[in-house]
């Protein structure tokens, strides 16, 4: 279990994922400064790859790199919506992430998958 958390917040987890997910992918997509910090809250594999690997691998595969961009331009929006809910609003595809949600941990806190494990 990874929790992605907003150090701007009182309450600073913004998330917690699991198995198959990924992060990172906001700055390193979108070119723009690391909107979130990342915290191992369980022993975890966790794979790196460097942003010119992932720039070129994508470049192979544009369908990818759409989704992951869309994706990425979706976690951008969904975040700058919790830090300010009252200036931004969400779209009806921005309510859920589509990648994580995919993973069973989804929409539980960590507190509780912490418990499960």
């Amino acid at each position: 279990v990874v929790e992605i958390y907003v150090a701007l917040k009182q309450i600073a987890s913004y998330v917690a994922i699991g198995d198959g997910c990924y992060f990172g992918d906001v700055s390193v997509l979108l070119g723009v400064r690391r909107t979130a910090s990342a915290k191992s809250k369980t022993q975890c594999m966790l794979y790196r790859i460097r942003k010119s690997d992932l720039v070129s691998l994508l470049h192979d595969h544009p369908a990818i790199e759409s989704r992951m961009r869309n994706i990425a331009q979706s976690r951008r929006r969904r975040l700058a919506h919790y830090l300010n809910p009252d200036e931004i609003k969400l779209s009806a595809g921005d309510e859920v992430d589509s990648e994580d949600s995919r993973t069973d941990l989804f929409g539980l806190p960590s507190d509780d998958i912490l418990h499960e494990k």
